[in-house]
């Protein structure tokens, strides 16, 4: 999948949950992300990146490494690492579908080699990964009105509260101008 998408897959979880902090919202967005830290593999040259992405950040090893270092960073304990773990594994689902028909999940790498491969998965460029893709934009906007946040809440509050503001005056959420 997009990397947009897997962005907004963790702050729209992330929503769901209670009493969350800006902060651990925005490490919300990181574990569902972080994955794709595999893609950088390019940089080395295409064969590297054939070789090595969803392999090397793709696996479980990987999600108990960034589920450690994020509820340590977010100061949340195991309510959180529970979270970030679970949205680490959203990225692994949503990869076996949507990433294409060449690339599967080597989910115990290292200590086991075999790749598995999603039967049921879909091409990179397709109507089902735009479908998830606008889906959780349309998503966004409905929790930015209702809840009064976006994902940019952490990073640009200024700039969060002017999309909530343009996001609870659109007529079709039933909400006026605040």
């Amino acid at each position: 999948m997009h990397i947009p998408t897997h962005v907004l897959s963790g702050w729209a979880v992330a929503n769901a949950v209670r009493d969350l902090s800006p902060r651990q919202r925005a490490f919300a967005m990181i574990a569902a992300t972080a994955p794709d830290l595999d893609g950088l593999s390019l940089l080395a040259g295409r064969d590297s990146y054939e070789t090595y992405h969803h392999v090397l950040c793709h696996n479980v090893f990987f999600a108990i490494l960034v589920t450690v270092l994020l509820a340590w960073g977010a100061r949340g304990g195991w309510r959180l690492a529970l979270l970030f773990f679970g949205l680490v594994h959203l990225h692994l689902v949503l990869d076996s579908f949507g990433s294409g028909m060449d690339w599967g999940i080597s989910w115990l790498w290292p200590v086991v080699r075999t790749e598995w491969m999603n039967p049921w998965r879909w091409s990179f460029f397709s109507w089902q990964n735009l479908a998830a893709a606008y889906g959780l934009v349309a998503a966004t906007v409905v929790i930015a009105a209702r809840l009064g946040r976006t994902p940019l809440e952490a990073l640009a509050p200024s700039l969060d509260r002017q999309l909530v503001g343009l996001a609870r005056r659109l007529p079709f959420l039933g909400r006026g101008p605040v």
